[in-house]
């Protein structure tokens, strides 16, 4: 079995078989691979006053953290309300049209 991601040799069999409706044949082996789970796992909650700046911390966030930048959620008021209320969990910071959640995964 073969673990590279990418092989550019011969003929797409996954497409053959789509193709075909799985008429063309059967899996017999599966190589899966799993990512390491990480050391250490950061997570930020923010409210945000307008959605120009939601697109703005998207793009510093991408550029600043680079590949330990593991997701990155927006949330409008209405629906964070709506999870609020019926949770009965309060917001952990003031009330914006806009929230956001930033999580970091890595090494530290």
């Amino acid at each position: 079995m073969n673990t590279l991601k990418k092989d550019n040799t011969g003929y797409h069999l996954a497409h053959m078989f789509i193709g075909a409706e799985g008429t063309l044949g059967f899996v017999t082996k599966v190589v899966i691979q799993c990512p390491v789970k990480p050391n250490s796992t950061h997570i930020t909650f923010l409210g945000v006053d307008s959605f120009d700046t939601v697109l703005k911390i998207v793009q510093l966030a991408r550029t600043s953290l680079g590949e330990i930048l593991s997701s990155c959620e927006m949330m409008d008021h209405a629906g964070v309300n709506s999870v609020s209320t019926k949770f009965n969990i309060q917001i952990p910071v003031k009330q914006c049209p806009f929230y956001m959640l930033l999580e970091t995964s890595g090494k530290f």
